[in-house]
């Protein structure tokens, strides 16, 4: 400083808001007055501010240029509504999706130009956001251009006396569902017509049993169809004399087996299969699936072909051969003793 003939150096730090933003540092080769360095401090608020409101328009422009990325990748539909539900404002990158043309909405209520179902629900909820702050939403769906669409609608307070709303198009996931449903249904038909039956239980956390399944011609003969015993634990379904013997093999299939085992019930004699079915990452069975058919028909089979068979070994037993001498010289006839 010496060497410049400098003589007087002043820093001022530029704040705003208690934040530091940037340092003014003026030399001179003048000792400063404390007049000069109150001068110096004015020009340094107006540096300051002039310095923020420049970080505030960039801050803002970044954040509009954020904002319109978000907006041009959402793939919804958004309104702007006041409290009559009259949309101000609206953005979409999805035009098809609109019941009808923007010139057509923005100034007026939606129940100018939405179907009575709809609007209804849908100021209700707007009512509701000002009302209480809370987010809304309801699915509806609607005919644009001779196809039927569904959309899910969610509102959000924006501002005092405003709604946001956010509108997706929802249709693919309605027709997923429609078809899972659809599948579910064709395949429960399919269960209660088979001649046996379809059944699956799943162990909580307490270890019990619980029925989660259960369709077929034997569950309607007996009155445990999945509609009335669906949730209940197996001692629930079965009596206690019924329970305590099918309970080990219950075990041992939640155990990892595959079990097989045959009863007899109601005068009726049954064929059970149990197998795992769902396992938690360890390995425990937490759900088991089994099927039971009616096998009197072969049990009465068996029977008679075991007793059938008894009848013959018995026979076979009483049987002795033996030789009868003829009269007539040199012959012999052999014959049975019977």
């Amino acid at each position: 400083l010496k060497q410049t003939g400098v003589k007087s150096v002043v820093c001022i730090p530029l704040k705003s808001d208690g934040l530091k933003i940037g340092l003014m540092d003026i030399s001179s080769k003048n000792i400063f007055s404390p007049s000069d360095i109150q001068r110096l401090e004015i020009i340094a608020k107006g540096i300051t501010a002039v310095i923020k409101r420049k970080m505030d328009e960039d801050a803002l422009f970044d954040s509009r240029n954020k904002y319109k990325a978000l907006l041009e990748a959402v793939p919804d539909l958004i309104f702007i509504h006041n409290k009559q539900g009259k949309i101000v404002d609206f953005h979409t990158q999805a035009s098809k999706d609109l019941f009808v043309k923007p010139a057509e909405f923005i100034g007026k209520e939606i129940v100018e130009f939405i179907p009575k179902e709809v609007s209804k629900s849908a100021l209700i909820c707007i009512e509701n956001v000002l009302r209480t702050g809370e987010p809304q939403e309801f699915d509806y769906q609607l005919e644009i251009d001779g196809k039927k669409r569904y959309f899910l609608a969610r509102f959000a307070k924006y501002g005092e006396e405003q709604v946001l709303s956010v509108v997706r198009n929802i249709s693919r996931l309605k027709q997923t569902e429609q078809a899972k449903l659809m599948l579910a249904e064709r395949f429960r038909h399919t269960i209660q017509k088979l001649q046996s039956q379809v059944f699956r239980y799943k162990k909580n956390e307490n270890g019990e049993y619980i029925a989660t399944l259960s369709e077929g011609k034997i569950a309607e003969q007996y009155g445990i169809t999945t509609d009335i015993i669906k949730g209940k634990k197996i001692q629930e379904i079965f009596s206690i004399e019924v329970y305590n013997k099918i309970s080990q093999y219950y075990n041992r299939a939640f155990a990892g087996e595959r079990v097989e085992y045959q009863m007899e019930f109601n005068d009726r004699w049954y064929e059970v299969v149990l197998s795992p079915f769902e396992w938690l990452d360890d390995g425990t069975v937490v759900e088991i699936i089994g099927t039971n058919e009616d096998i009197t028909n072969r049990k009465k089979i068996e029977n008679q072909l075991e007793n059938y068979t008894e009848d013959l070994k018995r026979q076979v037993e009483k049987r002795t051969v033996t030789l009868k001498k003829i009269t007539a010289p040199g012959l012999m006839l052999v014959g049975d003793a019977a």
